[in-house]
């Protein structure tokens, strides 16, 4: 039987035209709901209700959001006097501070997928300070209400939130980011020799700082044999600095820059490709991390621990050594036929593992509970 509680789902960000890793997660995360309650509501950048929302009652607020100051200001308000007048039984935010007049609702959920550390700033530090007192002030209100939870995509950041000392981990709730089990499984290559992908190393995501993307032409320049190199992703900041150190020292290697693709396309992209490869400074969880894993294809990683957490398998090299990654690049070529053997030997377990309908059912399930105190069962 469906409960006759109300939801309310904030994501301003959300719009079925931006097809994001971000986007795509949120959609897996909340397209069972209509399971459990035929009354929701969801405030997104959308004109029209989704098609994965196939709840019976769907109020949408249909939000202009691009992520200004002045536009997440005016979401701020707009949103503050909303949850004044209407009363939820649960209220969700993707991302997105809520106002404080969402605590007069039964239940809120917060999800965060990551808290800045020193090594490099991805929201700025105003941002980053603004997010920190935002928790500490939430965490003073629940405290008498007893009624506000976080949700977050991996066990690191559940620390990283819990060692700021704003909020005890009983009230941090683990819900890995998924994949389609069934889509990736037949995107796997079995093939153990390399020289039958159409490229040897691949790299996903994207080109900004905290991905650090240069230290892989660099780490290849001392690479003597030649390699063809898949580059996909937007840029955001670095790729042409990513390109010029390709051309300077990289001659004798075949990079290829794609971005925009299509789910479909990212997938035979892994599928075509011997070896991931990443580089990032800091993770809050990993989601190219998780799907080369998923996939069958060797991973090659920075030693961070959300990765040790996501996957345990990988071959990790310090962060940021340029004579760790080379040498991680060349043992797994040398190797490359056992470590194809074991990676997709694991690909089984991770695939099962990391099934969206394994936790987030779960997670619905503790959302809709009528027992809040008690930490729900979503990890995996």
């Amino acid at each position: 039987m469906k409960s006759k509680k109300r939801i309310l789902i904030f994501n301003p960000y959300y719009s079925e035209s931006k097809r994001t890793a971000a986007n795509t997660c949120f959609e897996k995360l909340f397209e069972n709901v209509h399971l459990f309650t035929d009354d929701c509501t969801l405030i997104a950048s959308c004109s029209r209700v989704p098609e994965w929302l196939r709840v019976d009652s769907v109020n949408l607020i249909s939000v202009k959001f691009t992520g200004s100051i002045s536009e997440r200001l005016w979401s701020f308000i707009t949103t503050s006097f909303y949850l004044m007048v209407n009363r939820f039984d649960i209220v969700f935010s993707e991302f997105n501070p809520l106002p404080l007049t969402a605590f007069l609702s039964k239940k809120v959920w917060l999800r965060i997928h990551h808290i800045e550390r020193d090594i490099v700033s991805r929201r700025g530090r105003f941002r980053e300070s603004f997010l920190r007192l935002y928790l500490k002030l939430c965490s003073q209100v629940s405290f008498f209400l007893n009624n506000y939870r976080i949700v977050t995509v991996s066990k690191k950041t559940k620390d990283d939130i819990s060692d700021l000392g704003i909020l005890s981990a009983n009230k941090i709730d683990v819900v890995y980011n998924g994949v389609d089990s069934g889509k990736l499984s037949k995107y796997v290559n079995t093939s153990k020799q390399m020289r039958l992908y159409k490229y040897d190393l691949i790299y996903v995501g994207n080109f900004s700082i905290r991905k650090n993307v240069q230290l892989i032409p660099q780490a290849l320049s001392s690479i003597p044999h030649p390699l063809r190199i898949l580059m996909v992703g937007r840029d955001l900041g670095t790729r042409e600095k990513v390109q010029e150190i390709c051309s300077k020292l990289c001659n004798h290697h075949q990079f290829t820059f794609l971005e925009n693709l299509s789910e479909e396309q990212v997938l035979s992209a892994y599928s075509e490709s011997a070896v991931f490869i990443s580089s990032s400074l800091c993770e809050g969880f990993g989601m190219p991390v998780v799907e080369a894993t998923c996939l069958g294809v060797p991973v090659i990683c920075t030693d961070l621990e959300v990765f040790r957490e996501v996957a345990p398998h990988a071959s990790f090299f310090p962060k940021n050594s340029l004579s760790g990654l080379s040498d991680a690049i060349s043992n797994t070529i040398e190797k490359y036929k056992f470590i194809k053997d074991s990676s997709l030997e694991k690909s089984k377990t991770s695939l099962e593992y990391y099934s969206w309908p394994l936790h987030t059912k779960a997670f619905l399930s503790s959302m809709f509970s009528d027992n809040y105190d008690t930490s729900s069962k979503t990890n995996i």
